[in-house]
């Protein structure tokens, strides 16, 4: 029982720790429009600024669209709205400015719902405390533990095998 245990934590710390690296990379990926970018996928959480300009997200939706700066026709594409960059999703042709200017994304998305919403929450302080630092913590202090519960065994082993010479000069 305690070895599957054991290895069931060993399976979670390598989850946790995916987990925060990837959490991380979204982070800390941002492009100048601020959203994040990892590889050729653009991460939208969706608000309600964006749910105003597409009727196709709903708000805490997780918007991931693929970049293609050749895309025509039905695309999304970053636009300023009361001061801010939002995703705009509409019918371009090619001749637009928006294709020449940089703020072309791609035409191709999947939208998954109530992630945005999670990964919103996670860029608060109360979020990153409670879902990246924490787990992070956890991993590392039990690891400590470990490693003094090991150190502590092999100092008595040594002591075990040292011959200790009973006459005191």
């Amino acid at each position: 029982m305690k070895k599957v245990l054991k290895r069931i934590w060993n399976v979670l710390e390598v989850i946790i720790i995916v987990y925060v690296v990837f959490m991380t990379l979204l982070f800390l990926n941002k492009n100048k429009y601020g959203f994040s970018e990892v590889g050729n996928l653009v991460f939208v959480n969706v608000d309600g600024d964006i749910e105003k300009m597409d009727a196709s997200v709903k708000k805490n939706d997780l918007l991931i669209i693929k970049k293609n700066n050749n895309a025509i026709g039905n695309v999304y594409y970053y636009s300023v709205y009361k001061g801010k960059y939002v995703i705009k999703h509409s019918d371009l042709d090619n001749e637009s400015n928006i294709k020449n200017d940089g703020r072309l994304i791609g035409n191709s998305s999947v939208r998954v719902p109530l992630l945005g919403g999670y990964l919103e929450f996670l860029h608060s302080k109360v979020g990153f405390i409670l879902f990246v630092f924490l787990p992070v913590f956890l991993v590392f202090s039990y690891q400590v533990y470990i490693f003094i519960i090991d150190s502590k065994k092999e100092q008595k082993k040594i002591l075990k095998k040292t011959v200790v010479d009973d006459e005191i000069i």
